[in-house]
């Protein structure tokens, strides 16, 4: 079928005007060319990328943002002011003026009531003590890098490990009624129970106050995950050796100046065994005790 002249003579019109566009601006033309060639892949590209990190994050399972694109776009907004090292502790050895006046003379305090966890830089602690407190040999966890939700998805813990862990929360409680109890998490959502304190120190909004440790109300201490994984809160000291012994990490929000989330705020790699699961015992315990403001606990079950 013959061309029709018409759309002949539009199409050499066409041609001669990018030619002579070419010609009088040829930055532009080169710079159009090589955009038109490359620009179609970078898509694709980015597009796949893209839709490997919204399948990631539907595989890390359901936490306090929505759990479908939605919440993956607000945990990727969240990324611009999230933290880049989740295992850096120079913030807690050498805290700023702001932090220390926040967290007052008890958060340069350990809160840990034994040597289960060496204090960080000690020198000369027993060895078999320091090989069954550390998980540095295990290596650790593999955690996804989104801002929400956190969980590890290797190395996790059984079923069985998770029910004791819930077991000793609801003990804390049921011993401390005036002090603690159990409600829906407020940060997890998806009614994951979460230990709080009826009267815990503020740290953060909304969940913590900006103002001081002084302001107090309830505080979401403790909430396990699925996997066994679980957020604490802790002082400066025993967050400095929680990572460096390699417990865990950092929340990637974590002390960030965009969020409001708490400093000392990690997430626990999730006990494997029972030598793991008394070290968590006693690191719940600790972030407790610190929360609380050092007041005297009943251990509950043990």
């Amino acid at each position: 079928m013959p061309i029709p002249s018409s759309l002949s003579r539009s199409a050499d019109a066409a041609v001669r005007k990018l030619a002579d566009f070419g010609h009088t601006h040829p930055t532009l033309f080169i710079a159009a060319a090589v955009a038109g060639v490359t620009l179609p892949p970078t898509l694709l590209a980015v597009f796949r990328a893209a839709a490997r990190s919204y399948h990631g994050y539907l595989d890390v399972g359901r936490g306090g943002i929505p759990h479908n694109i939605v919440g993956w776009m607000v945990q990727g907004l969240g990324q611009l002011i999230a933290i880049r090292d989740p295992l850096a502790t120079l913030p807690f050895e050498k805290p700023s003026r702001a932090v220390l006046a926040r967290y007052g003379d008890g958060g340069r305090q350990s809160y840990l009531e034994t040597d289960l966890l060496p204090r960080a830089g000690a020198e000369g602690a027993a060895g078999a003590g320091l090989d069954k407190a550390t998980r540095k040999q295990a290596g650790r966890p593999i955690i996804p890098a989104y801002v929400a939700p956190q969980r590890q998805i290797s190395q996790k813990g059984e079923p069985a490990t998770r029910k004791d862990q819930d077991a000793f929360l609801q003990s804390l409680a049921a011993a401390n009624p005036d002090i603690l109890d159990i409600r829906p998490s407020q940060l997890e959502g998806n009614e994951t129970p979460a230990l709080f304190a009826k009267q815990g120190l503020k740290l953060g909004t909304p969940f913590w106050s900006l103002s001081s440790q002084a302001a107090r109300g309830p505080v979401e201490i403790v909430h396990t995950h699925a996997e066994g994984s679980t957020h604490m809160i802790f002082s400066l000291q025993d967050a400095l050796r929680v990572v460096q012994n390699g417990w865990g990490e950092r929340h990637l929000l974590a002390g960030s100046r965009g969020a409001t989330i708490p400093l000392t705020y990690l997430i626990v790699y999730a006990p494997r065994d029972d030598v793991e699961l008394m070290v968590w015992k006693t690191l719940a315990l600790a972030s407790v005790r610190f929360c609380v403001g050092g007041v005297e606990l009943n251990e509950g079950k043990q």
